[in-house]
């Protein structure tokens, strides 16, 4: 059996819980903020893109193409947006279940984050393969996203190991 986390990053396994919680809150918050922004005036990334286009290829795109992409811009904006809130609910459910001692409170944010965590996985067995390509650019890459996964992957081992800590004290009876 692996061994269960005391610590994460030299805090309490708790402490780590609500840094985390918070931090997906935080993160949540700004994310809504932002698409809520986009979503009110997409004719301001609009313009940004038509400018884009026009400057760096040389194309100017027609007014069916610009409508075309402004309904893009606001249903990927409005997926985002749902992603963010449901998000920031689950990250709420981390801290909540940490402060009551609730261990199945703690379950979406493990399930969220080993669909995660999965695909984390896949985009590293991708990267590996563009690294073969040779350039300097896909192996820089392919290292930050293999740095990204082993910390995503001793954050997640951290809440999991307070989940089994909190689920073994809550079943003996004693708190932790």
């Amino acid at each position: 059996m692996v061994k269960l986390l005391e610590k994460v990053c030299c805090m309490r396994l708790r402490t780590a819980g609500f840094v985390i919680g918070w931090l997906g809150v935080l993160g949540a918050v700004i994310g809504c903020i932002s698409s809520a922004c986009v979503i009110a005036s997409p004719d301001a990334l609009l313009d940004h893109i038509r400018r884009y286009y026009d400057n760096v290829y040389n194309i100017r795109l027609n007014a069916d193409t610009l409508a075309s992409i402004r309904k893009d811009i606001v249903l990927i904006t409005s997926i985002y947006l749902a992603a963010d809130i449901i998000a920031g609910l689950i990250s709420g459910l981390l801290i909540h279940g940490i402060k009551k001692n609730r261990y199945l409170m703690i379950l979406p944010w493990l399930i969220l984050n080993g669909i995660g965590l999965i695909c984390s996985i896949l985009y590293l067995l991708v990267a590996i393969y563009s690294v073969f390509q040779g350039t300097l650019e896909t192996t820089i890459i392919f290292i930050a996203s293999l740095l990204f996964f082993v910390l995503y992957y001793y954050i997640y081992w951290g809440i999991y190991s307070l989940y089994k800590h909190i689920q073994i004290h809550k079943i003996t009876g004693h708190t932790i």
